[in-house]
C-alpha cells in the first residue's frame, strides 16, 4: 500500500476523505433524507396548532381572513364580527396553500375519505419538504464558506439524522420556515454584498417576521451586520464614504422589514380591530421578569432536561464550539452575527411568559438555534484531535438518544404528558421514550384520573395508540373497516 504524500495527507480531513474536492449541493443525499422524512410524516393533524393553521390556509384560499364557519373545531381567537381568527403568523399558512390544493386534487380523484382528511394528509408533508430545504440551504452555505464536498456530505448525514431537524420534520413547519428564511437572507446578503442583495435580504427577513414575530429580537443584529457589510465594502474602495455607505446599506435592508411591519399592523386591524391588538394564549397579565428571574430562565433554557439546548441540540453546540476559533479567523463578523442571533432568541423567550419554549417535544420555539449552530460545521479543523472527536461523538449520541422518541409520537402533544409521567422521577425527556414504548405496545403509561384522552390530543387519534406514521394510521383504518362488517354480522 502506498503511503500518502504530505500534500495528500494535509488535504485529508478528519473523516479520512479527500477534502480538496469541491462540488455542488449533493441532491442525492437531500432526496434520501426527504424520503425518510416523508415516511415518518403523520398524515393527519393531531394538535390544535395544526388545526388553526389549516383553518387559516383554507380561509386564505377562499379569499378571506376569518375562519370558514365550523372550521378549526371552534379553536382560534375571537375578533372582528365575532368571527374566529388565527393568532399565528400568516407565513406558515401561506406555505401550506400548495399542499392543501394538492390534497383537494388527489381527494377529488381518489375519494374514499372526506376532502378535509385529504387536506390534512397533504399538509403533513410540508414539514418534511421544509426540513429537506433547510438542509439543502445549509449545504449551500457550507460550500460558500469553503467546505469540501466530503465535509458537506458528512454534515448532511449528521444534521439530517442527529439533530432536531429530524423530529421537527413532523411538526407544523413554521419553525423550519423561520429558520430557512433567516439563513437564506444571511446567505443572500453575504454572497451579493450590494444594494440589490441587501434589499432582497430585507424582504426575506420580512417574510420571516410574518412567519414568526420572534425575528424582532434579532433584527437589530441583522441590520447592524448589514451596516458592517456596507462599511467594509466601502473601506476597501473609498474610505471617505464608509459611514454613508453603512447607513445606506442598513436603510436598504430595512425596506423589507418595514413593509412586513406595516402589513402586520393592517393584518392585526383586519382581525381584531386594533393596529397593535394581537392576543396570544398565555400573555394575559404578562409582566417583565426581574433580572434574576431572567438569568434563571436563560440558564434553564440552556441546561434543563425538559427542553434545554444542551440536551436536544448537543451536536449543534459541540459543532459550534469546535468551529468557533477557525470561524473567528475566517469571518468574525458572521460568527458574531450568529452568536447575537442565538443570544437574541434566548433573551426574547427569557422575557416572555412562554419562556419554556412552547408546548411541544423539545425547544420548538427556539429551534432556530440548531441550524445557526450547524453553520459552524464548515469551520471545524480538518484534523480533529482525539478528544475533540470523542466530544463530537458524545454530542451525536446524546442528540440521538434524546430526539429519537420524537419521531414516533406527535411532538406537539407529548409535552402535555410530561409532568404526570416523570415529575420527580428524572429527566423529563424520558417521557418521549415512555410514549414510544407505549405506541409499540411495550408499556402502559397511566392517564391522569378524571381526564379523558381528548384532553391530550384530538379524539381521532388517542395517545399511546400506535406509532405516529401515516402508513401505520392508514393500515389501522383499513383494518377497522375490514373488521367492521364481521362485527356487524356477528351481532346479527
Amino acid at each position: 500500500m502506498k503511503s500518502k504524500s504530505p500534500e495528500t495527507e494535509a488535504a485529508s480531513d478528519w473523516t479520512g476523505r479527500d477534502s480538496t474536492r469541491k462540488g455542488g449541493v449533493p441532491w442525492g443525499i437531500i432526496a434520501v433524507l426527504l424520503l425518510v422524512y416523508c415516511v415518518g410524516a403523520s398524515g393527519r393533524n393531531g394538535n390544535a396548532d395544526a388545526e388553526i393553521m389549516l383553518a387559516q390556509t383554507r380561509a386564505l384560499m377562499a379569499g378571506q381572513i376569518a375562519f370558514l364557519p365550523g372550521d378549526a373545531n371552534g379553536r382560534g381567537t375571537e375578533g372582528v364580527g365575532g368571527m374566529l381568527y388565527s393568532n399565528f403568523g400568516v407565513g406558515g399558512s401561506v406555505a401550506w396553500i400548495p399542499f392543501v390544493a394538492a390534497g383537494r386534487f388527489v381527494g377529488g380523484i381518489v375519494g374514499r375519505q372526506p376532502i378535509e382528511r385529504w387536506e390534512e394528509f397533504a399538509v403533513s408533508f410540508c414539514p418534511p419538504v421544509l426540513a429537506a430545504a433547510l438542509l439543502a440551504l445549509l449545504a449551500r452555505m457550507w460550500l460558500s464558506q469553503g467546505a469540501s464536498a466530503s465535509r458537506v456530505r458528512s454534515g448532511l448525514w449528521l444534521f439530517g439524522f442527529a439533530s432536531l431537524i429530524w423530529p421537527y420534520s413532523k411538526l407544523i413547519g413554521s419553525d423550519l420556515m423561520m429558520a430557512i428564511l433567516l439563513l437564506l437572507g444571511i446567505h443572500v446578503a453575504d454572497r451579493i454584498r450590494s444594494s440589490r442583495g441587501f434589499v432582497l435580504a430585507g424582504l426575506i427577513w420580512g417574510a420571516a417576521y410574518l412567519t414568526r414575530k420572534q425575528l424582532v429580537s434579532i433584527s437589530p443584529a441583522l441590520l447592524a451586520w448589514i451596516c458592517w457589510l456596507g462599511w467594509s465594502r466601502s473601506q476597501a474602495v473609498d474610505p471617505s464614504r464608509r459611514w454613508r455607505d453603512a447607513a445606506f446599506a442598513g436603510a436598504t435592508a430595512s425596506v423589507g422589514l418595514v413593509a412586513a411591519g406595516l402589513f402586520k399592523l393592517w393584518w392585526n386591524h383586519a382581525r381584531y380591530g386594533g393596529w397593535l391588538t394581537e392576543p396570544y394564549p398565555g400573555t394575559e397579565g404578562w409582566t417583565l421578569p426581574t433580572p434574576f428571574e431572567f438569568l434563571q430562565r436563560i440558564w434553564w433554557q440552556f441546561t434543563s432536561t425538559e427542553r434545554g439546548q444542551l440536551w436536544f441540540n448537543s451536536v449543534g453546540i459541540v459543532v459550534l464550539a469546535l468551529g468557533c476559533r477557525r470561524w473567528w479567523q475566517r469571518s468574525r463578523d458572521t460568527l458574531l452575527l450568529v452568536l447575537a442571533c442565538i443570544a437574541g432568541t434566548l433573551a426574547f423567550f427569557g422575557l416572555m411568559p412562554f419562556w419554556r419554549g412552547g408546548v411541544c417535544f423539545g425547544p420548538r420555539l427556539q429551534f432556530l438555534i440548531a441550524p445557526l449552530c450547524a453553520l459552524g460545521w464548515s469551520h471545524i479543523p480538518e484534523m480533529l484531535e482525539k478528544r475533540h472527536r470523542r466530544l463530537l461523538g458524545i454530542g451525536v449520541a446524546v442528540s440521538l438518544v434524546v430526539n429519537i422518541p420524537g419521531l414516533f409520537v406527535d411532538p406537539l402533544c407529548i409535552d402535555k404528558h410530561h409532568e404526570w409521567l416523570w415529575k420527580g422521577r428524572g429527566p423529563v425527556f424520558l417521557a418521549g421514550w415512555a410514549e414510544m414504548r407505549a405506541a409499540f405496545g411495550l408499556g402502559r403509561p397511566r392517564l391522569p384520573e378524571g381526564l379523558p384522552a381528548s384532553a391530550y390530543t384530538l379524539e381521532k387519534h388517542p395517545p399511546f395508540q400506535r406509532p405516529d406514521f401515516w402508513w401505520v394510521h392508514a393500515a389501522a383504518v383499513s383494518r377497522e373497516r375490514r373488521d367492521a362488517p364481521e362485527s356487524k354480522s356477528q351481532s346479527r
